[in-house]
């Protein structure tokens, strides 16, 4: 029996992580499949240690803030390859300031 996995990813922390390594925009999928692919997080779907793989990634929801400024505009860009991802929901969230002066993320 295969488990089927549904993968959370937040697009700031994916955008951080390939801004740090100098790379372009990446695939959320690709993340994804290598959480998962990690051999203790296999073993979660295995009765016994010598079984094949038995989990499977499924689906994947890219969840990102709107743009606040112009700057970030070629994001939109983006989000549309995303959205055309094998399997792939795209979230977006937006802003405002909260009754105490605080910035709130509204989904």
């Amino acid at each position: 029996m295969a488990y089927h996995a549904h993968a959370f990813i937040d697009g700031a922390y994916l955008r951080s992580l390939t801004k740090q390594l100098h790379k372009d925009l990446a695939d959320p999928r690709i993340l994804a499949n290598f959480v998962l692919t990690d051999r203790e997080i296999q073993w979660w779907g295995a009765r016994q240690p010598h079984e094949p793989p038995q989990i499977v990634l499924t689906r994947v929801t890219y969840y990102d803030a709107r743009p606040d400024t112009l700057d970030e505009a070629h994001l939109k860009d983006y989000w549309k390859a995303v959205e055309l991802l094998p399997d792939t929901q795209l979230g977006l969230a937006g802003s405002a300031e909260g009754p105490n002066g605080k910035k709130l993320l509204i989904l």
